[in-house]
């Protein structure tokens, strides 16, 4: 089964570590012995400067890879009304589109800036505000459903991104997975598979328990979980090293060995086609 990375960020995205670009993407890509890829740079304001997707086209024409190393954007739901953080223009000039959230850079019309910094705080005294908290992350999921729902067809990025990266794994995560992947199947979306699943997978015991900041469940706990529920259910599944550096991109061994770990097949992989299928519909 073919194997494509469709979540690397290149000198386009403010977050990126090293200044590559399109070409170079292709050439680790040979090196890894991957099948494809798609680069994916930050789109999180409707505001963002995007122009840069022009660029990406002229060199995947260039290279002749219209089918095999596409272009996209990784895309924040901007608010919770589900809005995408992307000019709806450019979205006909892209492949494909990574939906995900980044409640961290959340500006203030939002409805959710300074979440991550209340949560945090909160979670120095859980007893007293555990209800706050339990709230704030309902709303997040409430809003990545209303994201998924009103923009089909594409990839969903770092599952519960929130609030995994303040590590808080409350109950309402397992509790509420079901419907957030349902609502994946329902609306032509692929799960990404992210290398931080593998080595959340991967811990110890010992070393999940002490990254967990409170709460009765560990990164290991959920990523296993996880793993037991998509192998269950029929969903597409998407390879995503969310690389910051040429080197972050993962080799096929990588992701071959995770997949043979949790008992998912390879066929469960999307290809491009899925993608340009589903940005048809844009």
């Amino acid at each position: 089964m073919p194997f494509y990375d469709f979540h690397i960020h290149t000198k386009n995205s403010s977050c990126c570590k090293e200044q590559y670009t399109y070409d170079d993407v292709f050439e680790r890509i040979k090196e890894c012995e991957l099948n494809g890829f798609g680069v994916s740079d930050h789109s999180n304001y409707p505001s963002h400067d995007t122009k840069f997707v022009y660029e990406q086209k002229r060199a995947q024409k260039q290279l002749n890879l219209e089918r095999k190393g596409l272009v996209g954007l990784e895309i924040s739901i901007y608010n919770k009304k589900g809005k995408l953080g992307v000019n709806k223009k450019i979205l006909h000039k892209i492949d494909f589109k990574i939906v995900s959230e980044h409640v961290h850079i959340a500006k203030p019309f939002s409805g959710f800036f300074t979440t991550k910094a209340r949560v945090e705080h909160w979670l120095k005294q859980p007893k007293k505000k555990q209800h706050k908290i339990l709230k704030q992350i309902n709303r997040l999921l409430d809003m990545e459903l209303e994201g998924i729902r009103k923009n089909p067809g594409g990839i969903f990025a770092h599952i519960f991104r929130f609030p995994l990266n303040v590590n808080y794994l409350p109950n309402v995560l397992f509790e509420r997975l079901d419907e957030i992947l349902e609502c994946l199947k329902q609306n032509n979306f692929a799960l990404e598979v992210h290398g931080g699943h593998v080595r959340g997978y991967n811990l110890t015991k010992e070393e999940a328990r002490q990254k967990i900041v409170a709460g009765d469940n560990t990164h290991r706990d959920f990523y296993r979980h996880l793993y037991k529920v998509v192998k269950k259910m029929d969903l597409p599944l998407s390879l995503g090293s969310d690389a910051h550096k040429l080197r972050d991109i993962k080799e096929r061994k990588y992701w071959k060995d995770f997949l043979e770990q949790t008992g998912i097949s390879e066929s469960r992989l999307i290809t491009p086609e899925f993608l340009l299928e589903s940005s048809s519909k844009f």
